[in-house]
């Protein structure tokens, strides 16, 4: 995978070889505004309006020389709707997911692969496990154009306040927890083992060859 453009309130990158530890030594894309992105997973984390009024998270429209949009609104009841439009072309979903935690924070997938002609939208919360997802059929692609649009605002945009971030990657991303350890796992250390909970960074844990070395993060 490779995450190529990233977006909050404080700043947006785009970059075509990739950013941070993706970055590779030739670009991914050719710069054009026309290069197509036939695959690819548009993640970003909100918080929905507490009174469940509509709002648009996310959004951009350019209409240059035909109407190309892609919009992500909040919807009563706990859910987003997704509406791109591309031409005469338009793509339509709508997913609901009754929050179950103590925070009202969501995490938004939509992931698309046009060679197979499926996409998905996934909602999920950071800290639960539970998904909530549906399928879309025949996916329309995004241009570097429309990624532009989207991720720096380069036409008429809008990025919610209550969005605190939009990342895109030129592949499918995975959804759901993610493999980790569970707080009362016992971890080695030189005075013996300790629940992970409990360990911070800078305390020290001995490996499997027997050498200590500190946690950095």
């Amino acid at each position: 995978m490779t995450w190529i453009a990233l977006c909050d309130h404080q700043a947006r990158r785009l970059s075509l070889k990739g950013l941070g530890i993706d970055k590779q030594p030739v670009p991914l894309l050719r710069d054009h505004p026309a290069t197509t992105l036939m695959q690819g997973s548009l993640v970003f984390e909100t918080r929905l309006p507490a009174d469940g009024r509509p709002q648009v998270l996310l959004a951009y429209k350019d209409q240059q020389d035909q109407l190309r949009s892609l919009t992500f609104q909040a919807i009563p009841g706990g859910g987003i709707s997704m509406v791109q439009v591309q031409g005469d072309r338009i793509r339509h979903a709508a997913i609901r997911h009754a929050l179950t935690g103590r925070t009202d924070v969501v995490r938004m997938t939509y992931s698309w692969d046009c060679a197979d002609r499926l996409a998905r939208l996934t909602l999920e919360e950071p800290e639960e496990t539970s998904i909530a997802t549906v399928q879309i059929d025949d996916p329309a692609p995004l241009t570097l154009s429309d990624v532009r649009g989207l991720m720096l605002g380069q036409c008429e945009h809008t990025f919610a306040p209550d969005m605190i971030f939009a990342a895109l990657s030129d592949r499918i991303e995975k959804t759901g927890p993610m493999p980790t350890l569970l707080p009362d796992a016992p971890i080695a250390t030189p005075w013996g083992y300790r629940a992970a909970k409990v360990m911070q960074r800078g305390d020290t844990v001995t490996t499997s060859n027997r050498d200590v070395v500190p946690i950095l993060q």
